[in-house]
């Protein structure tokens, strides 16, 4: 099976801009494969928001109640390169080399909001 690739949707009416931050909010849409890597499989914002570098922040969430699995975002260098990491509820591991079992891989409602500093 091929890597699971997890795509994400800015919804532009939750985009928050202070004096020093840009926050941009919305969902990541999961196409069933493999987890294949401890530390994460590659989250890219490029294109989605207008920054290239990294995020200082962002937080990564399900809103569907029978996905218990927990989401950490690991910064990359860029805004393209960071990778979202998968953890097992009962003792807070990360997955290891499996197929994403089908309550991630069929989460409609796994949301994040990401923060930027402004003007990079």
């Amino acid at each position: 099976m091929t890597t699971a690739i997890f795509t994400v949707t800015v919804n532009p009416t939750l985009a928050d801009v202070s004096e020093r931050y840009a926050t941009y909010r919305g969902s990541i849409a999961v196409t069933a494969g493999d987890y294949v890597t401890a530390g994460g499989v590659v989250l890219s914002f490029a294109g989605k928001v207008p920054h290239a570098v990294k995020p200082v922040e962002v937080r990564i969430w399900s809103e569907d109640p029978a996905d218990i699995y927990g989401f950490r975002y690991a910064t990359g260098t860029t805004a393209a390169d960071g990778k979202i990491m998968i953890f097992i509820p009962d003792n807070d591991a990360e997955l290891t080399s499996t197929a994403l079992d089908t309550t991630v891989a069929s989460d409609s409602k796994i949301k994040f909001s990401a923060k930027f500093v402004k003007g990079r």
